[in-house]
């Protein structure tokens, strides 16, 4: 939120879903709060530790 607001012409909120059957899409433009109700939460995503010949083809 905070990048949005400080480069608003750099930044978009994009939204897309049904992709497979009916792709459909919408774009917010900052003042972000101007348009859609902020709940703080945190996510964390980590990627998991291959190993074994999976590692060490790349896969």
């Amino acid at each position: 939120v905070a990048v949005s607001q400080e480069r608003p012409s750099e930044w978009r909120l994009f939204r897309l879903w049904n992709f497979s059957r009916e792709p459909k899409a919408f774009e917010i433009r900052p003042p972000l709060d101007a348009h859609v109700s902020l709940t703080a939460t945190a996510f964390r995503a980590d990627f998991r530790r291959e190993t074994g010949a999976r590692a060490q083809k790349g896969v």
